[in-house]
């Protein structure tokens, strides 16, 4: 097989297809989901202004109490992932690329493993680390 841009930009959208076909099969019961909030990104970092912000429910007797706002800010500056698959340029002439597809299945395996295990190392280190408000994540004097 002469490797060509056209086999290259196929083998690549194939490998894609795998990839997000395997993440769909996963999405449907991610762990880290139930614990973690996704917060799509176009910036180096962001701030968060509104964390502490909504009071707790009371029931309603008498006059609407108004709550002034809770004003903390927490900035989370963004970090860069990778991972990156090789195609041994053999595979493509000798077109034995069947092990490949089961590759990019299993990058998206790792996807999940990773945010299963940055979610854990969170919550586990909830005892000692600090939340946005300077209190550990898990405190009793925690205001919220």
């Amino acid at each position: 097989m002469i490797i060509t841009s056209g086999v290259l930009n196929a083998l690549r959208t194939a490998l894609r297809d795998e990839f997000r076909t395997r993440m769909a099969d996963i999405d449907a019961k991610p762990i880290w989901k139930l614990l973690a909030t996704i917060i799509t990104s176009s910036t180096k970092s962001n701030t968060y202004g509104w964390l502490g912000a909504f009071p707790q429910l009371r029931k309603w007797v008498g006059d609407r109490v108004i709550k002034d706002i809770a004003e903390f800010a927490y900035q989370i500056v963004n970090e860069k992932y990778e991972s990156t698959l090789g195609v041994d340029r053999t595979d493509i002439e000798d077109d034995s690329l069947g092990q490949y597809r089961v590759l990019a299945r299993e990058m998206a395996d790792e996807f999940e493993r990773f945010m299963n295990r940055n979610v854990a190392a969170l919550i586990s280190g909830g005892f000692t680390n600090l939340c946005y408000d300077g209190q550990k994540f898990f405190d009793t004097a925690h205001p919220v």
